[in-house]
């Protein structure tokens, strides 16, 4: 549906509505007594919702049990509204009046005011629409109302017809919404300051398990939502959130106050109501026994008179918030001189006065006390700045200036055409010294400054009754960004039973250092602090793991951190370099002995043929490859780790540099022996071959150097082996070695099966070749088996199989190459069969 529509629709049930009342109020009966208002004319009217009575006799149509308090807020509104009108530098020459009503805290009176109002401007502007006159007596703006709930109901009106609406006490969030509310201000914090002041009280403290108790009406849903709503984001739990209905409140109450006694870990309350249903609450938790909780106060009910009425035994130690005191002294005097006889327009002030004071004097007797009589509550001073808000407005408005009236007046043309209806827009830009601000204004959604004071309840000594002791202060002015400034002196606070140490108000503990915190599945703000598992730990306080020492660390006796454990490597007693040991020194004996022996028959056709210089150095290489288990036995440093990597490069390829050079021998002896065949090149020569040997362990060295420039050699720890003894080895940062190694003995080994394959019909020195293909595939299959082998064994059999595998590596190319020639030598009868 179209907004004009809707707009036509809401205004045609208003006048259905507002023809209904005045038709029955009419034809009903002429006893029906007219309603009761404080009213006076001026240029421009203000009108007024007070909550002056409690309570609404619908039956009776009348308003019953009179406030004093309220009484005296309407005294501020005509004292306000007295001193603008004698001040000549605001409104010059314009005079405000005023109209003002009692809702007797029902928001169905506050409806029926509401459209009275608009009906009264209305008829005004339609009696004066054939004059060309500035039109006097309209209402320009309403102070009110009292709560939540009554400014609601009057602003849903208020806002269809763009009139200016300021109220003093009503808090509900709902109201911020300018879309809906468009011409709805407030002096007072909205209840967004007041949860955020709460919610720095909670998280001050570090507080996060809290119940929310609350009236169940516009103004206790509003609150306990945002407050839920700042607990959730600030991560505080709210495990109960109760609401005890108006029609019930006892019956309610006593339900929940059972509930809070039967959780017993729910040990912080917010309480979200006004003075009379807190003494309701606190008696009621009194007689039920819940006398250990501490109760966070909400402005309503933290500075009233009937504090002093709070069971000290329950409420004493709360902490909270209140509106602060403001220097209303002027008031407080021009209060003092009213009685019966000069203050007229006030009816109310006229029937409190003969109510309290049976003998119908002027002045109140001398015995009287004149202190109950006169007090006032914290709202007068947010009543003032309302009415000097609209009179602000008006002058802005109206281009007032001092000393020289208002110009939009004066001109009798832009006078008949004033708009009020636009005149909630000027509130934006007002800015004045205020009674509850310096400088008093209204953020972008209407909302006044938010200024509180921190309060604990504590038991006066004398009187052994409760009193308010600020303990800080709180401001904020812009509740739509949540930027606030806070002081809170905890030294002052005295807690719950007389202690000075906070409260621990949260559903379980801190989990120490050496446990970690286990959430419950139910609730996020409960958990249990189990210890960290054998090896683990946590060194922070509340930590949500407990981390894995780290290879060669284990965890001390109390889980909050690890210590080195014993670190080794294989040494000479362990069985595999036992193993080592004998193996390496049978076949280093051999291989001595076969080299010395191959030196003394060294013009044995069968070492000529395979090459003198190249057997001895054959064997030097085997011999080197059996001095590599040393390394093994060693302890395990960056240095030795390096001399070990680059010792086992040179060792492996000067062997299989030396096979291939047996292989290119062979060749060139079977063709010098073939006629008409002559393939030997300049690589033939023994002289080249041991130079380009050379190079190539050379050129291994500088690309081993090269690597470790880039991926350095480290000492890694046996991830696999027990806790209580970890076994060291060499690795480098990323196994650039490891592969390079793996790689070469590969390629190596691969390129010795290819040329000793092709050479494997050689006949020379009785088919060396093929004793060669035999070496290379063993070797190979030797790497197969002891390179995973090698990285999927842990502890000592890790490096049980390192030196085990450096020693069979040379001793199959020993017993491949040299058993056989060492047989033939050593025994010439042989020769034949071998």
């Amino acid at each position: 549906m179209h907004k004009n529509s809707i707009n036509f629709v809401f205004y045609l049930l208003i006048g259905i509505y507002t023809g209904i009342f005045f038709g029955l109020a009419i034809g009903e009966n002429d006893k029906k007594e007219e309603v009761i208002r404080a009213f006076h004319h001026g240029d421009f009217i203000l009108g007024g919702l007070f909550d002056v009575s409690n309570q609404y006799d619908i039956i009776a149509d009348q308003c019953i049990h009179l406030r004093p308090l309220g009484v005296h807020q309407i005294q501020a509104m005509i004292y306000a509204i007295q001193k603008i009108n004698a001040d000549p530098n605001l409104l010059p020459n314009v005079t405000l009046g005023y109209d003002i009503r009692d809702t007797c805290a029902n928001s169905q009176l506050a409806l029926r005011y509401a459209m009275d109002y608009t009906k009264y401007n209305r008829d005004v502007i339609i009696n004066a629409m054939n004059t060309s006159e500035f039109i006097k007596g309209r209402i320009a703006g309403i102070i009110g109302g009292s709560g939540s709930k009554e400014s609601i109901a009057a602003a849903t009106v208020f806002s269809n017809f763009d009139l200016l609406q300021i109220s003093y006490g009503a808090t509900s969030r709902r109201l911020s919404n300018v879309e809906e509310y468009k011409s709805f201000f407030r002096t007072i914090p909205s209840d967004d300051h007041q949860v955020n002041a709460i919610t720095i009280i909670i998280t001050r403290f570090k507080w996060n398990y809290i119940a929310i108790v609350a009236i169940n009406d516009a103004f206790g849903e509003s609150m306990s939502n945002s407050l839920l709503r700042s607990a959730t984001n600030n991560g505080i739990c709210i495990p109960i959130l109760s609401k005890f209905s108006t029609q019930h409140k006892q019956l309610d109450m006593a339900k929940i106050i059972k509930q809070l006694i039967a959780k017993a870990n729910i040990q912080g309350i917010v309480l979200i109501c006004n003075a009379n249903d807190a003494l309701l609450f606190f008696r009621e938790a009194k007689r039920l026994g819940l006398n250990d909780r501490t109760y966070i106060s909400i402005a309503d009910w933290s500075d009233s008179p009937l504090v002093k009425q709070f069971p000290t035994d329950v409420v004493s130690g709360s902490i909270g918030i209140m509106l602060p005191k403001q220097n209303l002294h002027q008031f407080e005097l021009y209060l003092k001189t009213l009685n019966l006889c000069n203050n007229k327009a006030n009816p109310w002030f006229q029937k409190l006065f003969q109510q309290t004071h049976k003998i119908p004097t002027c002045n109140l007797p001398s015995k009287a006390n004149t202190s109950d009589f006169y007090a006032y509550d914290v709202y007068v001073g947010y009543i003032i700045d309302a009415v000097h808000t609209v009179a602000h407005a008006l002058h802005n408005m109206l281009d007032c200036k001092s000393g020289d009236g208002c110009a939009i007046i004066k001109n009798h043309v832009t006078a008949a055409k004033i708009d009020l209806r636009q005149l909630y827009k000027f509130v934006y830009n007002v800015s004045f010294n205020g009674i509850t601000a310096h400088p008093f204004h209204f953020d972008k959604i209407g909302n006044g400054v938010g200024i509180y004071n921190f309060v604990n309840l504590q038991t006066d000594p004398n009187t052994q009754t409760l009193r308010n002791v600020i303990v800080g202060n709180y401001s904020s002015s812009d509740a739509a960004t949540n930027i606030s400034d806070y002081h809170l002196d905890v030294n002052q606070i005295i807690w719950h039973f007389g202690t000075t140490v906070p409260p621990d108000l949260r559903c379980s503990m801190d989990c120490q250092p050496g446990t970690y915190r286990l959430v419950s599945v139910k609730e996020r703000c409960c958990w249990s602090c189990p210890s960290c598992p054998s090896d683990h730990y946590s060194n922070a306080t509340n930590a949500h793991r407990c981390y894995d020492c780290a290879p060669g660390w284990a965890s001390n006796s109390n889980a909050t951190g690890c210590l080195a454990i014993f670190r080794r490597h294989l040494r000479i007693t362990d069985t595999p370099a036992l193993l080592v040991i004998i193996m390496t020194s049978i076949f280093a004996s051999l291989t001595i002995s076969s080299c010395m022996l191959i030196h003394k028959k060294r013009n044995n056709h069968l070492i000529q043929e395979t090459g003198y210089i190249l057997n001895v150095l054959l064997l030097i290489g085997i011999l080197c490859n059996f001095a590599l288990p040393i390394f093994l036995l060693v302890p395990v440093t960056v240095s030795s780790c390096t001399l070990s990597f680059i010792s086992f490069s040179v060792c492996t390829s000067l062997v299989f540099i030396i096979l291939l050079m047996k292989i290119a021998h062979v060749n060139r002896i079977q063709d010098e022996r073939t006629p008409g065949e002559n393939k030997s090149t300049i690589l033939s020569n023994i002289v080249i071959q041991l130079f380009v040997l050379v190079l190539m362990l050379m050129f291994q060295g500088m690309i081993f150097m090269l690597i470790l420039k880039f991926d350095r050699m480290i000492v890694g720890i046996d991830e696999e082996t027990s806790k209580k003894v970890v076994y060291l080895f060499c690795k480098t940062s990323d196994n650039g070695i490891a592969i390079y190694a793996y790689l070469k003995y590969s390629l190596f080994n691969v390129l010795c099966i290819y040329r000793a394959y092709k050479a494997r019909d050689v006949p020379v020195a009785g088919y060396e070749s093929r004793y060669i293909l035999l070496a290379s595939v063993l070797a190979l299959g030797l790497f197969s088996f002891m390179a995973p082998s090698y990285f999927y064994s842990t502890g000592i059999m890790k490096f049980g199989l390192s030196a085990i595998g450096a020693v069979i590596f040379p001793a199959l190319i020993f017993l491949c190459l040299y058993l056989r020639k060492v047989i033939v030598i050593l025994f010439p009868s042989k020769q034949s069969s071998s």
